[in-house]
């Protein structure tokens, strides 16, 4: 199963910004990083900023033609002291000649300016990949998608003149979006939510089936049994696989479908390094059914044959991982396997 994306963090983004200025490659870049190509050449393309500044004694001019350029005069100052306009920032914007130039480098892994040799000459627009600046577009973006909600006022406006009628007629949100769903272009769900948050002119209370509910009862917290992560954590994994850094990791998960229905579960096992994975079907979410899956390898290849083929063992952080079997060993121990309860694997 595939593991949770995780944010580039700003000490990754130094990185990022010191190896692109010794103009190592984007796939060396990936390695160091352990992470993908794409996610660093994503991190470039989005995070990367414009900055339009002249080289040397030159200012910022992008025109294709000002190398040979013998134009004078084109602003019409008097007081402009300087012999050609391809000298001045204002040529662009006063040229009827003008035809912007694009840097071919620019087109090409790393898709900046950062390692350039010329670019302290270089009097095209440049674009340069800074940590702390993609740090800050990155945070500002995540601030802005989990705030508020996207409807602008004339959506807004639109989608009440369909909802508000209908809700007072003693249609249900759910029968609204279905009869209006080109319209709405919104699940019954957001709707509900978009009513609760008094984005309309009806409200919560004018639902006729809303108002009979009473409020949701929420199931208690499964208890873990904490005892089964000591000699089973994050350093312990650390240490372990700095001393047998060939291991196999052999991570197991668990599979629901729909809750409350009572459905059974799948426990999948991925042999990480062949891309095998084996499911097996239980009937209850529970350590018990974990174990007597376990179990049942455990008898039927016999005790040499199962620690060679499941040498490390990583579930999820759930409760059906926190009684694992006796057989399972620890890091340190005389057997070379175990079933590691780790809170930082997140799948």
């Amino acid at each position: 199963m595939a593991k949770k994306y995780k944010r580039l963090t700003l000490c990754e983004r130094r990185t990022i910004e010191h190896t692109l200025g010794q103009n190592i490659s984007l796939k060396q870049i990936s390695r160091e990083l352990g992470r993908s190509g794409g996610t660093i050449s994503r991190e470039i393309h989005r995070n990367s900023v414009q900055r339009k500044t002249g080289g040397g004694a030159a200012p910022f001019n992008e025109c294709l033609h000002r190398g040979a350029c013998k134009k004078q005069a084109l602003c019409a100052k008097e007081d402009c002291a300087r012999e050609f306009c391809r000298g001045c920032a204002m040529c662009p914007r006063v040229c009827d000649m003008f035809e912007p130039e694009y840097c071919a480098r620019l087109e090409s892994s790393p898709y900046v300016c950062n390692g350039c040799a010329v670019r302290r000459k270089c009097t095209l627009a440049k674009f340069v990949y800074k940590a702390s600046v993609a740090q800050r577009i990155c945070e500002d973006t995540l601030s802005e998608s989990r705030s508020g909600v996207a409807l602008t006022g004339e959506e807004r406006k639109r989608m009440d003149e369909i909802v508000t009628p209908l809700i007072l007629k003693g249609q249900s949100p759910y029968h609204i979006c279905l009869n209006n769903k080109d319209a709405l272009m919104i699940s019954d769900k957001t709707l509900y939510k978009y009513v609760a948050a008094n984005f309309f002119g009806a409200s919560s209370t004018d639902l006729a089936r809303k108002v009979k509910m009473k409020p949701r009862r929420k199931k208690p917290a499964v208890k873990v049994e904490r005892s089964c992560r000591k000699g089973r954590t994050r350093e312990d994994l650390s240490a372990y696989l700095r001393t047998n850094p060939d291991t196999e990791i052999v991570e197991a998960d668990s599979v629901l479908g729909a809750k409350g229905g009572g459905e059974k579960v799948l426990l999948t096992i991925h042999f990480t390094h062949s891309r095998f994975m084996l499911a097996f079907l239980r009937d209850a979410n529970t350590a018990r059914s974990v174990n007597d899956v376990f179990d049942g390898l455990y008898d039927r290849f016999g005790r040499e044959a199962f620690m060679e083929l499941f040498p490390l063992i990583t579930p999820d952080n759930g409760q059906e991982f926190s009684a694992p079997p006796t057989y399972l060993g620890k890091p340190g121990s005389e057997k070379a396997h175990q079933l590691l309860h780790t809170a930082y694997v997140k799948r």
